[in-house]
Order: C-alpha cells, then sequence, then structure tokens
C-alpha cells in the first residue's frame, strides 16, 4: 500500500482502513500493531511535522515475512541536539522492532512462522 493523504485528522481513520486491509494476509495481532503505530505517527505528523498542508506519505509493504511501515512529513527538520547511539531493532519495545529516523518514520516486523519475532 502507498498511500498520500491530506495533513487532515478527518483523514485518519481512512488510513486506518487502508492499512488493516493491506495487512489481512498477517495475523491480526501484528496487524493492530501496525495500525496502531501507524495511527499514532500520523497523526504527530498531521499535528506537528506536515508544514503548509503538505500531505503525508503512506506506505506498507508485506514481503515474506517481513511488514515494513513508514509515515514522512514535511515538516522543518528537528532542532541540532547531541546525536545518542540508536537501540538496536529488537531492544525498541515493539515485535520486530522499531527504527526511528528524522524526517520519517519506519517499523520493520520479521516474523518466523509462529508469529514471534526470530532471535
Amino acid at each position: 500500500m502507498e498511500l498520500s493523504i491530506p495533513a487532515s485528522p478527518s483523514r485518519l481513520a481512512g488510513l486506518r482502513r487502508a492499512a488493516r486491509a493491506s495487512l489481512r494476509e498477517v495475523q491480526d495481532e501484528v496487524a493492530d500493531d501496525v495500525v496502531l503505530a501507524l495511527h499514532e505517527v500520523a497523526t504527530n505528523a498531521v499535528l506537528h511535522g506536515s508544514s503548509g498542508g503538505q500531505p503525508i506519505q503512506v506506505v506498507v509493504h508485506i514481503n515474506n515475512d517481513w511488514v515494513e511501515a513508514s509515515v514522512l512529513d514535511h515538516g522543518p527538520p528537528p532542532p541540532a541536539r547531541r546525536l545518542r547511539p540508536r537501540p538496536t531493532p529488537m531492544s525498541c519495545g515493539l515485535a520486530g522492532g522499531v527504527c526511528g529516523c528524522w524526517g520519517g518514520w519506519s517499523m520493520r516486523s520479521a516474523l518466523n512462522a509462529s508469529g514471534s519475532a526470530p532471535g
């Protein structure tokens, strides 16, 4: 699924429906986590990241046992700050890991046949 939505809170329900539909071949528990994470990040992009009404791009790809999701807004860059090491994917707290990046967000979830994170 690749989607561009206006930066409006009224469009978030449609985003959740589209994401859920694109994840129908994934276990319900994983799909729930991805949809929730997309909703939270897209809400932040709408409220804080999108400048001048620029649209928000949302991508969800399923490739074998991987789910990759990203949200990109066109807001201003964050203020400069001291960089800290990024956590490893498994220490981020969600199954499969979460990695944040400047200017966008992405989540990767690697699942084995039982639906749990490898490792």
